[in-house]
């Protein structure tokens, strides 16, 4: 444009001279102002394409940190969850599974109170093991109350009193109940919940992305307890397997001389007495042969039954081997354990007489005793003199109880000699 003006205005010179001066001048002002105007359109072009790219690096910025913040909620919660992985399978208890677990998922779920039940043994109870938070969960209730035990899967439910929600759970804030899998059985569950101080609004929406990530989180968390439990579980019955014999339900021998070995440390170093008591069925072979080993190990299991009557909560009922059976007893004189030695010969007499068709089906045992320090303060020798005592008891006829005397300065065929009891003036401890 700028061009056809000059050569319009080059043309008009010649033909018109100096005549048009000012329509000459006006044309460069307007030329000018066209040039200005032009400028100012490719600026405000300029500004609006910058501003533009502004606002995109803005929102790029905002989700980057976004991102980031998600990166590093996610670093922190596997971090946390890694964490509480390990301390579960540490655990040797479940007393310290449930001491652990509520200030672990405080930090896990802020903002939520959570609950963990377990079922009963006969499947129609649950019993809350440990919970945290405003907004706790019944202590006991049934399995139809929950609606992850019931369907077998997770339940999620997004807040209010709309159905079907778990009955167990007592607010009104967007839950999530997991139930506990352990060898594919469920043992339990799992229970998360907004606290209602944070959904002020009834009718509130929640936010459904937050929901299927704290979902997530709650399924790993699930996944490590029910493991923690399961092993758990598996620990104790390995345990109970390797100190227990498994016909009479008592300790073992291992069991036995590990506790009497600890026991005796104890009593030397308080000054207090301690006492063994060993037992034998008396002619147990002739009764496995009269009445088939069946009818035997169903004594022996009596006899087992027998002894976790009689004994104290601190006191340690052992199969020693066989038809023989131990008994450590802490803190008792070797009177007193006489005493109780006499009490269970007459309960395993009596027990069987009330179960037996025939006379000839009553069992009988031998019982010695010995006590540390009034029979020896040797340690190696104190369930000797028990078994000296004892087989003192099966040469004296049987169905008896033999004390050891002191063996200090005695020869060692003379310090054992039967001992009267009376039941009825003696008081057992």
């Amino acid at each position: 444009m700028l061009a056809c003006i000059n050569l319009l205005m080059d043309r008009w010179k010649q033909a018109h001279g100096e005549i048009l001066t000012d329509v000459a001048i006006a044309a460069s002002l307007l030329a000018f102002t066209l040039r200005l105007a032009l400028t100012q359109f490719h600026q405000q072009q300029e500004i609006a394409h910058r501003k533009a790219a502004q606002k995109q690096a803005t929102a790029s910025h905002q989700e980057v940190g976004r991102l980031l913040d998600d990166s590093r909620r996610q670093t922190a919660e596997i971090t946390q969850v890694s964490e509480l992985g390990s301390l579960l399978h540490a655990c040797t208890s479940r007393e310290e599974v449930f001491r652990l677990i509520p200030e672990r998922l405080r930090r896990l779920f802020p903002g939520a109170s959570g609950a963990i039940s377990l079922l009963s043994a006969s499947g129609n109870r649950v019993d809350s093991a440990a919970q945290w938070g405003v907004n706790p969960t019944d202590q006991i209730f049934s399995p139809e109350q929950c609606w992850a035990l019931r369907r077998g899967c997770t339940h999620v439910h997004p807040g209010g009193r709309s159905e079907p929600r778990c009955s167990h759970l007592l607010g009104e804030g967007a839950s999530v109940c997991i139930p506990l899998i352990a060898n594919g059985d469920a043992i339990g569950t799992f229970s998360l919940q907004e606290d209602d101080r944070l959904s002020p609004i009834p009718d509130r929406a929640p936010d459904a992305d937050a929901l299927a990530r704290r979902r997530q989180l709650a399924d790993t968390v699930a996944e490590h307890i029910a493991l923690a439990m399961a092993n758990l579980s598996l620990r104790e019955a390995l345990r109970l397997e390797a100190i227990r014999d498994p016909l009479t339900g008592l300790y073992n021998r291992r069991y036995m001389q590990e506790f009497l070995e600890r026991e005796l440390h104890s009593a030397r170093r308080k000054r207090r007495p301690l006492a063994v008591m060993m037992l034998d069925l008396d002619h147990f072979k002739r009764y496995n042969d009269n009445f088939g080993h069946s009818a035997g190990d169903q004594a022996l299991a009596v006899v087992g039954e027998t002894l976790l009557r009689c004994v104290r909560a601190d006191d340690v009922a052992c199969r020693y081997g066989g038809e023989e059976f131990a008994l450590i007893l802490p803190e008792c004189s070797l009177r007193q354990a006489t005493v109780r030695a006499e009490e269970i010969r007459s309960c395993i007499s009596e027990y069987h007489a009330r179960r037996s068709d025939r006379a000839a089906d009553t069992l009988t045992v031998s019982i010695g005793v010995a006590a540390f320090d009034e029979t020896t303060d040797r340690v190696d020798l104190l369930l000797k003199f028990a078994d000296e005592a004892l087989y003192e008891a099966k040469r004296a006829g049987r169905d008896r109880v033999v004390a050891a005397h002191p063996a200090a300065g005695l020869p060692e065929s003379s310090f054992l000699d039967p001992v009267p009891v009376s039941i009825a003036s003696t008081k057992s401890t």
